[in-house]
This record gives structure tokens, sequence and C-alpha cells, in this order.
């Protein structure tokens, strides 16, 4: 049975999502959604606490977004810059 809550097409429905690379690498959850003239243009991205990333969080272009469903799959992108 596939639950209707994962395929909603609203916007605060990507908030708390979780977010992973191509790679399945995992980053943190969606934070906030910047609209731009009446479309998405970025996700601001809380990073995982539980890794030692510099920063608290980063805000990724919407068309680095590759898919949205249960959780949201961004294109690979260098994520040792962002470690300690």
């Amino acid at each position: 049975k596939i639950l209707p809550k994962y395929f909603s097409n609203k916007i605060l429905d990507l908030i708390d999502k979780e977010v992973y690379t191509d790679l399945g690498d995992y980053i943190g959850k969606v934070g906030d959604v910047i609209i731009e003239k009446n479309k998405i243009d970025s996700l601001k991205i809380k990073l995982d606490s539980k890794k030692n990333y510099i920063i608290k969080g980063l805000i990724i272009k919407y068309t680095d977004v590759k898919a949205i469903k249960r959780i949201v799959i961004i294109k690979n992108f260098e994520i040792d810059k962002i470690t300690i």
C-alpha cells in the first residue's frame, strides 16, 4: 500500500525530509524552501549533527535535486570539502 503523504505536491511537505546524495551519503534534512518568481529556487539543508561538519547548513539549488519521494536525492558534490 502506498501512503499518499509521500507523494504530496505541497511545498510544506518537503520540510524535514531526509536528504541524500545520489551516491547514498546522508546529508541532513530539508530545513526550508526558498521560492523565487513563484517557483522553488533552493532548499536549505540542515546538516546532520552526528557528523563533524564545519557548517550547520547549506543551500542547494533546486536544479541539483534529482528526485523527491520519501527522501530527497541531490546530485553528488564534494562533501569532504565541508567536513573537518
